[in-house]
């Protein structure tokens, strides 16, 4: 697997705050993990991240370990840590997962949905189809975020809510789904989450329970196997990049 040293354009960040500071080198590198800052398959040095953060060595190793435990980073012997690549195993029982409790929480929650909460999201995701070309990943993660919670949150069971986050963090949706492996958007898939936004939305404020289900279990399908596409693409090209360039 190529070493990929930081690039340049990346910002140093000072931590600050309090909390020990093992923590604090964790959440920041696993935000980082999380929006497509550092992307699967990605040397993560610890040298290069102490400098960037500002801290010694130690904290980041014990964040490294932290975050091998929850499956982002994978530790090589002798070789040093890289952003873990879910597999198409990962990402299918989440999903399924996430199937399960997301129309169950959309079945209690119908009821209580706010209708110009409902609508305000759909003048956003409108938007963002008619920009979709110069629209950010992390931004379009942020909308599809706000699209589901607003269902989890009507529902109002805080553990859906955690669940459904940690699920969306084991495949890292961002940097999986909507980032092309050279950084662009994927306009494409982009696109067909909006898509599947938009009808999604329109069902809810059709009042048609239903559909909607339909429509949200039909999306996370569609979403499911786009994520497993673009892991398995990118799986490849690691490996390719381990036959043509070993490490010395």
């Amino acid at each position: 697997m190529k070493r990929r040293a930081p690039r340049r354009s990346r910002r140093p960040a000072r931590l600050r705050g309090p909390g020990l500071l093992r923590d604090l080198v964790y959440d920041q590198a696993k935000e980082w993990i999380l929006t497509g800052e550092f992307v699967s398959g990605e040397f993560l040095g610890e040298e290069a991240l102490a400098e960037r953060l500002g801290v010694s060595r130690t904290p980041v190793r014990e964040a490294l370990g932290s975050l091998q435990r929850d499956g982002l980073v994978e530790i090589v012997p002798h070789r040093g840590a890289f952003i873990r690549w879910p597999s198409p195993r990962d990402v299918e029982e989440r999903f399924d997962i996430r199937i399960a409790i997301e129309t169950l929480a959309l079945r209690r929650a119908f009821p209580k949905l706010d209708e110009d909460v409902l609508r305000r999201l759909l003048d956003r995701v409108r938007e963002q189809q008619e920009r979709i070309e110069s629209a950010s990943y992390q931004e379009i993660e942020q909308l599809s975020i706000e699209v589901h919670m607003v269902v989890l949150e009507a529902a109002g069971n805080r553990r859906l809510i955690d669940l459904t986050h940690q699920l969306r963090e084991q495949v890292y949706i961002a940097s999986t789904l909507y980032r092309n492996p050279g950084g662009s958007v994927s306009v494409p898939r982009v696109r067909q989450v909006a898509e599947d936004h938009e009808a999604f939305l329109l069902a809810l404020l059709d009042r048609d329970p239903e559909r909607a289900v339909r429509e949200l279990e039909a999306h996370l399908v569609r979403t499911r196997d786009m994520v497993i596409a673009a892991v398995q693409d990118g799986l490849r090209r690691t490996s390719t990049l381990e036959r043509r360039e070993p490490v010395r």
